[in-house]
């Protein structure tokens, strides 16, 4: 199976708190994954590693093949892979959709993203067999 995201022995600390060690994980296409655990098991730093917004202290990321670890924000942005962040500034008289879209556009400067299968990224979701969380601890 093609490989869409892979991660390689990821290690993100804070001083002497280790959030990420040595964390390997292999997402393929066409595939809806959620990510779970309590406060501080390292989410948002999963995030911020893969999109840029923080750098490993160690390991590999890959993106369809091609390794996005060194890369800025922006240029991984504009290879397709954005976020949200928690503290949520959103339009409120935006639906979902266009604030999600609102947000690519700004980072990207393009609306490639903007098609009817956009919809099938925002629909609720709710983890079940088929869709199997990832948990961190």
């Amino acid at each position: 199976m093609p490989r869409m995201i892979e991660l390689k022995s990821i290690y993100k600390s804070f001083g002497k708190q280790q959030v990420l060690n040595g964390l390997n994980l292999l997402l393929e296409p066409g595939k809806i994954y959620s990510l779970v655990g309590g406060n501080g098991a390292g989410k948002t730093t999963l995030f911020n590693v893969i999109t840029g917004f923080m750098k490993l202290d160690k390991g590999e990321i890959k993106l369809k093949g091609i390794r996005i670890d060194r890369l800025s924000p922006i240029t991984i942005n504009k290879m397709g892979v954005t976020r949200t962040f928690q503290d949520l500034r959103i339009i409120t008289k935006l639906s979902v959709k266009e604030n999600i879209l609102l947000d690519i556009f700004c980072y990207s400067g393009h609306n490639k993203y903007f098609s009817p299968r956009f919809d099938c990224f925002i629909k609720p979701f709710s983890p079940s067999p088929k869709f199997p969380p990832i948990f961190l601890n």
